[in-house]
C-alpha cells in the first residue's frame, strides 16, 4: 500500500479534465497491467485529489441523478452505499460513505471489523469527513490455495486514517484491511483499475491485536464458501423443474466473470440431470 499526503489543491479540476489526463497517462494501462510504477501511482493520486476538491461539480451531478429517481445509478451493481460517478471498460470512480455504528444492523452494508484483500488496484481519497480508520497488512498472494481455514502468514504494519488530504494506493491481491467505523460521517472518492488478469478476492480471519510484525491469519470463507446463497439460490431455481430457470443456471454457468459462480451453477446443472436420470 502506498499512502501519502497531498498539499491542498490551488486548483481543482473537472470530471472531464482528469478523465483527459488520465488518457494521456501510461499510468492506468501499467497498473491494468501489474506494472508499478511509483511516481506515477503519487501523480494520479494528486489528480483524484485535485478532483475531489471539486465539490461543487460533483454534488451537481448527484443532485441532477436525484432528480429522475427511476433512472437514478441503473448500472451501479457496487454494494450500497456507493455512488458510481464514471464508468468505462478499465476504470471505475465512485464514491462511497462510511457512517458511524448506531446499532448492530448498521454493519450491514460494509465490510467493518473484516480482514479483507480486493481483487483490483484501487486509489482513495477523503472526500468529506474526517475519514476511516484502517489497519492494513500485506501476504503473498501466490502461496495461498483459497481453501476454508487455510492458513496465511500476514504482514502488519499499523492502523491509518484516511484524513483529509490523504490519498491511499491498494495493491490488488496483496494488500489486505480491515476497515473501522468513523467518529463522524465520511466519504471516500475512489479510482478502481480493472485488471488485465483477474484474480480471487479473500476475506480473512485475523485473531490477533498486534499492529506490527508477521502474524498468522486463516482463509474466513475460501473460494466457494463465500458463494453459499448462489449455490442455494442456483439449486432452487432448478428444482422449480422451469425451462427458463434452467436456462438462466446454464448461462450463468458459461458467462459469469467470476469462475467460482460458473462452476456452482455448473455443479447445480450436474447435480440436477443426475436427480433425474435416478
Amino acid at each position: 500500500m502506498l499512502l501519502n499526503n497531498i498539499t491542498p489543491v490551488n486548483k481543482s479540476l473537472t470530471l472531464q479534465d482528469l478523465l483527459g489526463i488520465l488518457s494521456h497517462s501510461s499510468a492506468i494501462s501499467n497498473v491494468a497491467n501489474g506494472i508499478y510504477v511509483e511516481s506515477e501511482i503519487l501523480e494520479v493520486g494528486s489528480w483524484l485529489s485535485a478532483y475531489a476538491a471539486n465539490k461543487d461539480e460533483i454534488f451537481s451531478q448527484i443532485i441532477t441523478e436525484l432528480e429522475n429517481p427511476y433512472q437514478f445509478q441503473l448500472e451501479n451493481d457496487i454494494q450500497a452505499p456507493s455512488f458510481i460517478l464514471y464508468s468505462n471498460e478499465r476504470i471505475t470512480i465512485r464514491l462511497v460513505m462510511w457512517l458511524p455504528l448506531q446499532g448492530k444492523l448498521d454493519r450491514t452494508p460494509y465490510s467493518y471489523e473484516e480482514a479483507h484483500d480486493h481483487n483490483f488496484d484501487f486509489w482513495t481519497v477523503n472526500f468529506f469527513g474526517g475519514g476511516y480508520r484502517t489497519r492494513l497488512y500485506d501476504y503473498d498472494y501466490d502461496k495461498v490455495s483459497g481453501v476454508n481455514n487455510e492458513v496465511v502468514e500476514l504482514n502488519c504494519y499499523g492502523d491509518k486514517i484516511l484524513s483529509p488530504n490523504t490519498v491511499m494506493f491498494y495493491f490488488r491481491s496483496k494488500d489486505v484491511h480491515t476497515q473501522y467505523p468513523p467518529d463522524e460521517l465520511s466519504v471516500s472518492l475512489n479510482l478502481i483499475v480493472r485488471p488485465i488478469k483477474s484474480k480471487h478476492q479473500y476475506e480473512f480471519q485475523i485473531d490477533s491485536d498486534a499492529l506490527e510484525g508477521k502474524i498468522e491469519a486463516r482463509i474466513k470463507k475460501g473460494r466457494y464458501e463465500r458463494y453459499a446463497f448462489q449455490n442455494v439460490l442456483y439449486n432452487g431455481l432448478l428444482s422449480l423443474e422451469n425451462e427458463k430457470s434452467r436456462q438462466l443456471v446454464h448461462k450463468v454457468s458459461l458467462c459469469n466473470h467470476r469462475e467460482e459462480i460458473r462452476l456452482i451453477a455448473y455443479e447445480a446443472l450436474l447435480k440436477h440431470a443426475q436427480k433425474k436420470v435416478m
